[in-house]
């Protein structure tokens, strides 16, 4: 069967009400802006800020777009899932698997490498975030709930977690520092930490002083040294980053997902634990530590037997950032 995976920020966020389980109308027909894209390659570059007006980026109005085109065929499809942001994997195809740095594996990934010193965000914002796994087992389960209980209105599911397991960027920093010690990665730079900001001016000094400063240092060593130079450039991709993602990180996006969670019940007694669509059992310290170890794994490709190697490093790293707050405190 076929169906229709988005992401749940696909509408923007307009009020403090919450991202429904429904298909929101969109203020331009596809069709209208396909044959603007054919007509002349440049005009959709201009028109894009003015089109795209409310929305944080054009992947979230291209999706919105797409589901506009989705409604117009929806008697052909089983259901729509609307998903929150994904993680690793909790326990298929094994524990903490990921192929990408997207959402909070990329901040964890670049705070352990010493990468990323500042980020963009309000501490207090919780995560909402599901494991690769649990979304699979979500859509397999909704497509066998509308085979078995097809309602004549199309069932939209908003896959979301946040009424139910919050992280915020605080706790996501604070579990981060208490495993650091026990899970250190191959860090060449600096001692891991991490300073949050959204106020602008204050985002900006402490960018320009722990990110682009050390990474003209580090490049203009590796000029003389006759290497090729990567922070700067590395620097600037992270902020360019961090501007993109401000609209989810600085502010509180919150979901409806009663018709999701009503298919909970659903699934039969002895299939539970196969499409387990809950994963209470396990905490934030414990999801933190398995992604940890995902990171090492699958995408740094870490081997256990050098752990040791890389805690005497990450001490070594830890006094040193003693010794230089000493000569130039924050």
């Amino acid at each position: 069967c076929f169906q229709y995976v988005s992401t749940a920020y696909s509408t923007p966020k307009l009020n403090d009400e919450k991202i429904g389980e429904v298909l929101y109308p969109q203020q331009y027909d596809w069709r209208t802006l396909i044959d603007i894209a054919e007509r002349e390659d440049n005009l959709m570059n201009l028109l894009q800020h003015k089109i795209i007006t409310v929305y944080p980026n054009t992947y979230t109005f291209s999706k919105s777009i797409a589901e506009n085109m989705v409604a117009q065929i929806k008697e052909n499809l089983p259901d729509i899932q609307f998903v929150c942001v994904v993680v690793g994997s909790l326990q298929e195809p094994e524990p903490g698997w990921i192929d990408n740095l997207n959402g909070p594996i990329g901040i964890l990934c670049g705070i352990g490498t010493g990468v990323l010193r500042v980020s963009r965000c309000q501490p207090e914002t919780f995560l909402d975030m599901v494991p690769i796994d649990v979304v699979v087992n979500a859509m397999i389960v909704s497509a066998w709930v509308t085979k078995h209980k097809r309602t004549e209105k199309l069932p939209v599911y908003n896959c979301t977690y946040g009424d139910t397991f919050q992280t915020t960027y605080e706790e996501l920093r604070e579990i981060g520092e208490a495993i650091a010690p026990e899970l250190p990665v191959n860090n060449d730079l600096w001692y891991p930490f991490v300073y949050y900001a959204n106020n602008p001016y204050y985002l900006h000094f402490l960018f320009y002083t722990l990110q682009v400063l050390p990474a003209w240092f580090v490049d203009s060593l590796l000029i003389i040294l006759r290497k090729e130079p990567r922070l700067t450039k590395l620097n600037i991709r992270i902020y360019k980053a961090m501007n993109a993602l401000k609209y989810f990180s600085c502010q509180q996006i919150e979901f409806d997902n009663t018709n999701y969670k009503s298919i909970f019940n659903l699934i039969p007694s002895e299939e539970r634990e196969i499409f387990d669509l809950k994963f209470k059992e396990v905490t934030k310290s414990e999801l933190l530590v398995i992604y940890g170890k995902g990171v090492k794994k699958f995408i740094l490709h870490e081997k256990d037997e050098d752990l040791d190697k890389f805690k005497a490093k990450y001490w070594s790293n830890d006094l040193n950032e003693y010794w230089s707050q000493g000569w130039f405190p924050l």
